[in-house]
């Protein structure tokens, strides 16, 4: 029996962007554990026991893992398929990178089947799905293995959404996968605000739309009460004071619009960003806010609900769980994207077909230039994820005030056997960011895999810093005991003499 000529179309498109994202994400591929993963997995008891990862799947994600303080995060889905991996490929990274890669192989799929659902032709739905797979900001997500959390939750996700939005649906059925994507990240919550928006989008009866999402509600409700009642408490402000909130919402919601519509290399840490300042940023944030509210607006009273505004919307609620209304332990991240991606990817490809009626030869090129662009952006960026002394080569060339990315390069060179190198990242974090306690350890380790002692190099570069930066000095009052256990006697007296000794060494 002949298949019908869309599904064929879609296969071949779904094999070229399989070889395609193959091609370009290569060298990360054959990369090793990098950033998180070392803890999560390479150095984690819990993934060399199958059977020890099924008895605390149910734990603190992050707190169970070795130095890891608790963050309240339960991920029973990763975590089980994490240690599955590990013991099946005997750790390998080779197995855990290949496996992200096909799991968002199999996102792109569901985009190119949900864009249908959602109302989306054929071509609008392919050209999606191209945007999705291709886009720089999805390297993250892809190539950093510790991130197929975003990768599986949105994987459930769509699922979720898809039997909520098809013509005979399957409430139950999208209960299950919302239970499968809330416990692989808890920012699969959003999954009925998003079917609410897609059966809008379709022109839903209310008594319709009611029977088909009340089950996902009471999924929501059943998790918000039982991380109120058992998970420790809620994670500090750490980036901005809750006065700040009206200026960094939309201020992180313009970082994020611009990762997507200006794909520069990428960061892997956004702590410099200035969200508690009124900036462009924020002025993009606001602008995008008031847009989508004009053309909702207008949707309404016209009673149009074309794929351009229904993707913005898709992508707006997508992206409120990082937003910092409820804090989180890390201000911004490419990967925090992934899911929001989807709508972005259904607006831009409306949006292109739209214009291409009326300049279709513009618009083509624009299309390809974009589409050239998208792959050599995504080429790039997958090398970094490589290893870690690429990873963090590149974070510090980016931001060389960056006292951690500078700290961890050091530990990937000493890992290395480069301990010069190593040695000199370290000092310069000190200098950055003088008292932290992880880069002193990390150097009184490095002096004894030396056989020596560091010299007169660390004393200098700590009174240099804490020159510029006294208020840092007050970090390390505490630690005055331990520091002359671990033959820091000189840096004990500078700190307990500051400032009146006006940092002279001993």
């Amino acid at each position: 029996m002949l298949e019908p000529p869309s599904r064929l179309t879609d296969a071949r498109l779904l094999v070229a962007l399989s070889v395609v994202l193959l091609a370009v994400h290569a060298q990360a591929l054959l990369g090793g554990f990098v950033f998180d993963d070392v803890i999560l997995l390479r150095d984690s008891p819990l993934m060399h026991d199958l059977a020890l990862a099924l008895r605390t799947c149910l734990g603190d994600f992050f707190g169970q893992a070795q130095g890891q303080p608790e963050g309240g995060y339960v991920r029973p889905i990763p975590h089980v398929l994490n240690a599955l991996t590990f013991v099946v490929s005997g750790g390998s990274p080779l197995a855990f990178r290949v496996s992200n890669l096909a799991f968002h192989i199999v996102n792109v799929a569901l985009v190119l089947r949900l864009t249908r659902h959602l109302g989306g032709d054929d071509t609008t739905s392919r050209l999606a799905a191209v945007i999705f797979a291709l886009h720089p900001v999805q390297v993250e997500a892809v190539d950093f293995i510790s991130a197929r959390t975003d990768l599986l939750a949105t994987a459930f996700a769509l699922l979720s959404l898809e039997a909520v939005l098809r013509r005979q649906a399957r409430p139950l059925i999208a209960v299950v996968y919302l239970v499968l994507a809330v416990g692989s990240k808890e920012s699969a919550l959003v999954v009925p605000g998003l079917a609410v928006i897609g059966l809008w989008a379709l022109r839903t009866p209310f008594g319709a739309v009611r029977r088909r999402v009340v089950g996902l509600f009471v999924v929501v409700g059943l998790v918000v009460c039982a991380r109120l009642v058992f998970s420790p408490p809620a994670t500090p402000r750490l980036f901005f004071q809750s006065d700040d909130l009206l200026t960094a919402v939309p201020t992180l919601l313009g970082q994020a619009v611009s990762r997507v519509v200006f794909p520069a290399p990428g960061r892997v840490f956004y702590d410099d960003l200035p969200v508690s300042e009124f900036g462009p940023l924020t002025l993009l944030g606001v602008v995008v806010l008031g847009a989508l509210a004009v053309a909702l607006a207008l949707a309404v009273r016209l009673a149009r609900r074309g794929p351009v505004l229904i993707g913005g919307l898709l992508a707006a609620a997508s992206v409120l769980p990082v937003l910092h209304l409820v804090p989180l332990p890390v201000l911004a991240a490419d990967r925090f994207l992934y899911l929001p991606m989807f709508g972005v990817a259904l607006s831009l490809a409306a949006a292109s077909l739209a214009f291409e009626a009326r300049a279709p030869r513009a618009t083509r090129l624009v299309l390809v230039t974009l589409g050239v662009v998208f792959v050599l952006s995504t080429y790039t960026r997958s090398k970094d994820w490589a290893s870690e002394e690429a990873l963090w080569s590149t974070e510090l060339n980016a931001a060389p005030n960056n006292a951690k990315a500078a700290l961890n390069l050091g530990i990937a060179y000493v890992e290395g056997g480069r301990l010069d190198e190593g040695k000199a990242a370290m000092l310069h974090a000190w200098t950055v960011n003088p008292g932290d306690v992880r880069v002193l350890r990390n150097l009184v380790s490095l002096a004894e895999l030396e056989g020596r002692s560091l010299g007169r190099s660390l004393p200098a570069a700590f009174v240099e810093a804490a020159r510029q930066r006294p208020p840092e000095v007050e970090t390390l009052r505490a630690q005055v005991g331990e520091l002359r256990a671990s033959g820091f006697g000189w840096l004990a007296v500078v700190i307990e003499r500051w400032p009146e000794a006006d940092g002279q060494l001993p």
